[in-house]
């Protein structure tokens, strides 16, 4: 992410076995933005990894 909270990039570590579980995962991330902006003492660029959990029903 970018230090205005916007994602640059993403890619999915730990697939979940389900392609469409995994691009919800992706989906998520992209209505999340922007994110928390970065802290001034912090670097212009972060890398981050989110865990996302989903229960099927």
């Amino acid at each position: 992410m970018n230090r205005t909270g916007m994602v640059l990039s993403s890619v999915i570590v730990k697939k979940s076995g389900s392609f469409d579980l995994d691009q919800a995962a992706l989906d998520t991330l992209k209505r999340a933005q922007p994110l928390p902006a970065i802290p001034a003492d912090r670097p212009d660029v972060v890398e981050l990894t989110i865990p996302v959990e989903y229960n099927l029903r």
